[in-house]
């Protein structure tokens, strides 16, 4: 976010799909196996966690690309000034 790298910014954004389509296919298989409650119960956790880190991300992620858009649009227009 202080380094205002609109590329990475955009490629976590793009990348989250991907990532929810792998959430589930892992929720799907944890699921589908007969494995003690608890063991999926800790897996599921531990799945829901990581999609928070993954909606932090992308939260930061949009306020680079926010402030770095802003941070262009200034310059431009003292530029113009």
């Amino acid at each position: 976010m202080f380094k205002r790298d609109y590329e990475h910014a955009d490629k976590i954004i793009s990348e989250t799909e991907s990532l929810a389509k792998q959430e589930l296919n892992l929720t799907t298989i944890i699921f589908s196996k007969k494995i003690d409650p608890i063991v999926s119960l800790i897996f599921s956790l531990i799945l829901e966690n990581s999609r928070r880190i993954i909606e932090y991300a992308v939260d930061i992620s949009e306020v680079t690309l926010n402030r770095t858009i802003e941070e262009v649009v200034e310059k431009n227009n003292l530029s113009h000034n």
